[in-house]
């Protein structure tokens, strides 16, 4: 009971340290990279559970500065692998069979070590010529985790009371994170998911995924099947083995996009390191530690607003992502544009609209460029808030879309339209797509005006609001960081 005491008085005392030093250093600090860097050093310091919130943090551009999620956009844990030894009493526990009995070799030193646990390259005696992998779950890392989350999650359910904004998005963190961690830590769910997608994929000829050796998974290790391959993003070794970049781009996007908009899943992390290609150019996927299912309403919300991006139609597109909850207002809580406020309308007009030419042209610093050039636009100060699990689709889109234009410099997604379209939109889109390149090239002639404008009423008023709203935005952090203190105060005295 007591130690229990005292474990839980550390906790909370790291965990409010922390907030303390981070938060009066976002305070003082300008906002720039080296900032951001900084809060990237101290999550380090800070260990496994802080690095999975970073990571979470990152994929929420929505919510936090740029500053700093660009900068966290890379957070990985380096630790020390565990003993070889340990690896064995593990499998012994789980299986009644200790490694000696179930392999004919392994190397004891792994391929790969992390926080969640480490990989091992081996052969199963039942087939001496087949190599395997063997991800083995660190030791009591699922409950050291677990704890520290509950701690920040309690803390910040006390702070939540204050209805602030950045108090009530760390909230949503906390929790989003605890559900990854429970996901993460079980390998029989990751199991579970190889075989769904290899399902997905049973006649894909572009897409390979390892096979899963049930009779040795728990929910502490996992044996795979070992397929060794090129990294996607290594360009000159591709070029080496004769294997063509441009349509490996096309063939990694298309089975995504297929795979959200007719499936309904989603991998959901599909960086470099997770997508190597075979010396026949086909792409091999790992690492299915979290998946996304998405019900059949959602799917064709999915597809009803990919429409709206063909067809370019900015208001259709904002009434979408407002009436099926993709997209929440916080000023007005609206369901359509009809009932938005004019600052909310002409944030969300001026997001979509640069988002639309960002999707032509792909090029990420002209998107950054026109949001720095519009006066009227504070990315940390956006009135709305995404769905959680739109906000996993764009990241995971985002991220495919650097590996694709790494293998092409040229990749676009008209390109991808063009072979999906018959499949997965109306001809009703399609006509109303070609109906708005007609407006927009009778418009750039200065015969009409073409209605995807925002009215000078509606900027005016919504630039008298921002006004107002910039007198008090920096009291919040002053409130916050006193608060903090305050019970910082308080657990000093019990």
């Amino acid at each position: 009971m007591q130690k229990t005491l005292i474990k839980d008085v550390k906790l909370y005392g790291k965990t409010i340290n922390f907030t303390l030093k981070v938060g009066f250093k976002l305070m003082k600090s300008e906002k720039t990279s080296e900032t951001g860097k900084w809060v990237k050093r101290e999550i380090l310091k800070m260990g496994p559970t802080y690095i999975k919130l970073g990571q979470v943090v990152s994929s929420r551009p929505d919510m936090f500065p740029e500053y700093i999620v660009k900068e966290l956009d890379d957070l990985q844990d380096n630790v020390p692998s565990f003993s070889f030894n340990k690896v064995n009493d593990i499998f012994y526990d789980d299986f009644n069979e200790s490694l000696d009995e179930v392999f004919h070799s392994i190397n004891p030193i792994p391929l790969a070590a992390a926080s969640i646990g480490q990989v091992h390259l081996g052969t199963l005696k039942s087939n001496k010529m087949k190599k395997v992998v063997i991800k083995v779950l660190r030791p009591n890392i699922k409950e050291h985790i677990v704890s520290e989350i509950e701690c920040i999650s309690n803390l910040f359910r006390i702070l939540n009371k204050l209805d602030l904004r950045i108090i009530n998005d760390m909230y949503l963190i906390i929790n989003e994170c605890y559900k990854n961690i429970l996901k993460e830590t079980n390998f029989k769910n990751e199991m579970s998911n190889i075989h769904i997608f290899s399902d997905i994929f049973a006649n894909n000829d572009f897409i390979k995924i390892p096979r899963v050796y049930s009779k040795y998974t728990s929910s502490n290790i996992i044996v795979m099947e070992y397929i060794p391959g090129i990294k996607i993003n290594n360009i000159e070794k591709l070029k080496e083995c004769n294997i063509d970049s441009v349509q490996l781009s096309k063939s990694l996007m298309s089975s995504f996009i297929r795979m959200i908009l007719v499936n309904g899943y989603l991998h959901s992390d599909p960086h470099p390191g997770n997508i190597s290609v075979s010396l026949d150019g086909t792409i091999i996927l790992y690492d299915f530690g979290i998946i996304e299912k998405y019900d059949d309403d959602f799917i064709f919300v999915l597809r009803d607003l990919c429409g709206a991006f063909v067809e370019r139609n900015v208001e259709k597109i904002m009434n979408i992502l407002l009436e099926n909850d993709i997209l929440f207002a916080l000023e007005t809580n609206s369901k359509s544009i009809d009932s938005l406020n004019d600052n909310e309308y002409v944030i969300l007009f001026k997001v979509v609209s640069n988002v639309l030419q960002y999707i032509t042209d792909l090029n990420y610093k002209t998107l950054i460029s026109r949001f720095d050039k519009d006066s009227y636009i504070d990315p940390n100060d956006i009135p709305f808030i995404l769905n959680s699990n739109m906000v996993l689709m764009f990241k995971t889109i985002s991220t495919l879309e650097g590996v694709c234009k790494t293998l092409n410099p040229n990749f676009s997604y008209y390109d991808l339209v063009m072979d999906l379209v018959s499949d997965l939109f109306s001809a009703d889109v399609i006509f109303n797509r070609v109906l708005n390149d007609i407006g927009l090239l009778i418009e750039n002639r200065g015969i009409v005006n073409n209605n995807n404008s925002i009215s000078n009423e509606k900027l005016n008023n919504a630039q008298i609001s921002q006004l107002k709203k910039n007198i008090n935005r920096n009291n919040t952090a002053l409130i916050t960081l006193s608060t903090i203190s305050f019970i910082t105060m308080y657990f000093l005295v019990i």
